[in-house]
């Protein structure tokens, strides 16, 4: 019964997934796999008809092809978001470098290590070419739907907060005006409570496509300040 099975419909059949597969190896694999599942299925199909054979057979196809199709998606969306993953650490690699440096600078101007035209420059530094730079890269970023709402955190917290922190601090540093150095402190708690949320959407992006979220989660801004500039420690009051 088996070998007229097999002569009788694995034409047929193979046609039928050669027309659904990307290649004729692939389309082979699968009807092979139909007739596998029939003998393993033996005494079930051993009491039906012929016509009731040959439906079962392309059932079995047909579900078989839906199974391989849905995998193939999978993997595809799979391979896009690692690749949206790797895009997306490059900029937030590069904005925890950021934070670094403007704790850094923030550090010596509270211990009057700087002066407060030195504390301008480097603030007008971080603003015209780290910020100003960053902005257009990020928003130039082509990612997928759900990983746009990592883009757009990385976005608004430049754009927003970070910017918002540097000018006010330029403005209130260079006039004198303690008002806005106070306004300035706002927007900076805002700036590192929104790069924190930031950090946890990657460490769960990462988690989520298998790369390494351990890394962002055990990071530490403290630890790479003093990595970057053993000097940058505040004195006690």
């Amino acid at each position: 019964m088996w070998e007229e099975l097999y002569h009788r419909h694995y034409p047929e059949l193979l046609r039928y997934a050669a027309a659904a597969c990307k290649n004729s190896a692939e389309a082979e694999d699968v009807t092979q796999e139909v007739f596998l599942k029939a003998l393993q299925n033996a005494a079930v199909f051993q009491d039906l008809g012929p016509s009731q054979r040959r439906a079962w057979l392309y059932r079995s196809l047909k579900n078989l092809l839906c199974d391989r199709y849905r995998r193939t998606r999978l993997e595809a969306a799979y391979l896009e978001d690692r690749e949206d993953y790797q895009k997306l650490k490059e900029q937030y690699d590069n904005i925890c470098s950021l934070m670094v440096d403007i704790t850094i600078v923030d550090i010596h101007l509270s211990n009057e290590e700087y002066t407060d035209l030195e504390a301008v420059t480097y603030y007008q530094d971080l603003l015209n070419e780290r910020v100003d730079v960053m902005i257009p890269k990020i928003t130039a970023l082509e990612v997928g739907e759900e990983q746009a709402v990592i883009q757009e955190s990385l976005q608004t917290l430049l754009s927003n907060d970070v910017a918002i922190y540097l000018q006010k601090m330029i403005e209130g540093l260079r006039s004198g005006n303690s008002a806005s150095i106070e306004s300035a402190l706002t927007w900076r708690d805002k700036a590192f409570s929104s790069f924190e949320a930031l950090r946890g959407d990657m460490a769960n992006f990462a988690r989520r496509v298998k790369m390494d979220y351990q890394s962002i989660e055990n990071w530490s801004l403290n630890g790479a300040v003093l990595e970057k500039d053993g000097t940058a420690q505040l004195k006690q009051e």
